[in-house]
């Protein structure tokens, strides 16, 4: 195995991203970033550089996922900055 940065499927992330309106919700962007691009990662590496996004200030939460889902069935806003 080689190692890659972090970012390397950032891409894939933000093009989903781009596709969606103002708000969104992050499940539905991993989801096809799963289906479409078929990279061989799992969900929780998505939604861990989707959260790295949100601490960058480029996304905000919206709402909170229910306590017995997973923390990315939320709507999510893309930041004007």
């Amino acid at each position: 195995m080689i190692s890659a940065p972090e970012t390397l499927y950032d891409s894939f992330i933000i093009r989903e991203i781009a596709a969606e309106g103002d708000e969104f919700q992050e499940a539905m962007v991993i989801g096809r970033v799963i289906g479409k691009y078929q990279l061989g990662i799992g969900d929780s590496w998505i939604a861990s550089r989707i959260e790295e996004m949100i601490r960058a200030g480029k996304l905000e939460s919206v709402t909170a996922g229910a306590k017995d889902m997973p923390s990315y069935h939320r709507v999510l806003k893309k930041c004007l900055c």
